[in-house]
């Protein structure tokens, strides 16, 4: 999944970053879960007060992730809804 320009390097195409922006997403996200379940030293695991210490910053992130995530859906469903009811979807 990569491009080759005129200078000979390669760069990654949309989709191979698109592929690794969820991998890395969703390493974050299993991250955040083994700290819930994770005995800390003095045996006790994450409270929600203490998980939201920890994790605040992430939890922002994967919330405007999936808010982009959830409203390019919808953008892109309405387009092709409405690209279906022009009658644009015929083939020759």
């Amino acid at each position: 999944m990569t491009n080759q320009d005129s200078h000979g390097k390669t760069h990654p195409t949309p989709a191979g970053k698109l592929w690794l922006s969820a991998v890395c997403i969703l390493v974050l996200i299993l991250g955040m879960i083994v700290s819930i379940y994770y005995p800390f030293p003095n045996s006790k695991s994450l409270g929600l007060g203490d998980f939201l210490l920890l994790w605040f910053r992430e939890v922002v992130i994967v919330l405007v992730v999936l808010a982009a995530v959830l409203i390019g859906s919808i953008s892109k469903v309405r387009k092709l809804l409405r690209a279906k009811a022009a009658g644009g979807d015929r083939a020759p």
